[in-house]
């Protein structure tokens, strides 16, 4: 009887470590972790099947124009345009207030708790600015999908063509300053040797030779890394440049320094933000951008080279 008992045990704990290894291997299929040891920020299609086959609550969230929302999204996905993570009126560059963002994710049906995946056309940069408006207020588990829709579509995800809606929630937003950079805090960056500053803008409005503000340059001491140099195509898809050209484009930047991102809108600095944040660095947005640096006359800048 004792070693019948013993076999019958035997079998359960084989039976529960297999699970938990297979488990393990569904759970990481297609999710991209750029900072050793990091969570995974920006996850591939694979990673949402296999969340959704362990049947983990997943939201979808698709930022792309309501128009284009409507001819096509992936099953289940709702929709926030992501011209909507931008505040009204005069100060557009700037992220949408807190009482404007408790209004819409309420209205969308979205949760403190959920795990959130946002996706685009496949660029990332207006994902990216959703994804760090969700971070200045607070959200947790929010991810961006590498590929976007056709990616989503290249793997086999489902899509429709109807309008999918949440039950209204009661979102609370909490805003978490350090992700956002004030234009003080970025004059109090300028010449500090332990903040490193990134121009996410073209190397053309870097140098003055265009400009999209009053004035033409860029804010002393910062570094050029174009966001557009995050990405190449391959198979017509916008993708990621793998993880170890990534860490070499941003390797003169010190991983103990803060880093403040700016460009001309946001977009941009948000895909900066979401690859150093990815790759395990303390950084921000500076939310008002170009613009309004370049419109204060007594704010330095570096002018045309």
């Amino acid at each position: 009887m004792a070693s019948v008992r013993r076999g019958e045990i035997r079998i359960i704990v084989w039976q529960v470590l297999s699970f938990w290894f297979a488990w393990l291997q569904t759970a990481s299929i297609g999710a991209t972790s750029l900072a050793s040891g990091g969570e995974a920020l920006i996850v591939k299609p694979s990673w949402v099947f296999a969340q959704q086959k362990q049947q983990s609550p997943i939201v979808l969230v698709d930022v792309r124009a309501a128009a284009d929302y409507l001819s096509a999204h992936a099953d289940h996905a709702v929709n926030l345009p992501s011209a909507l993570s931008f505040n009204d009126g005069k100060h557009q560059t700037r992220v949408a207030p807190i009482a404007k963002v408790a209004r819409l994710l309420s209205r969308l049906g979205l949760k403190n708790g959920d795990s959130i995946v946002l996706y685009d056309n496949g660029r990332l940069k207006d994902a990216a600015h959703v994804f760090w408006m969700l971070k200045v207020y607070g959200h947790q588990q929010v991810y961006v999908l590498e590929g976007g829709l056709p990616a989503w579509k290249q793997q086999g995800g489902g899509v429709s063509h109807k309008p999918f809606s949440l039950p209204a929630s009661q979102y609370v937003p909490t805003l978490i300053s350090n992700f956002l950079a004030t234009k003080l805090a970025t004059r109090l960056a300028v010449g500090n040797p332990h903040v490193s500053l990134i121009d996410s803008r073209n190397a053309g409005e870097f140098t003055g030779n265009t400009s999209q503000g009053p004035r033409a340059g860029h804010i002393p001491g910062a570094i050029n890394i174009p966001a557009s140099t995050n990405l190449a195509t391959h198979d017509g898809l916008e993708e990621l440049l793998p993880v170890a050209e990534l860490r070499r484009l941003y390797q003169q930047i010190d991983p103990a320094d803060k880093v403040i991102t700016y460009c001309n809108r946001g977009k941009d600095s948000a895909l900066s933000f979401l690859i150093l944040m990815s790759l395990g660095y303390d950084v921000s947005v500076y939310d008002g951008a170009w613009p309004e640096w370049s419109a204060e006359t007594g704010l330095p800048i570096a002018p045309k080279e």
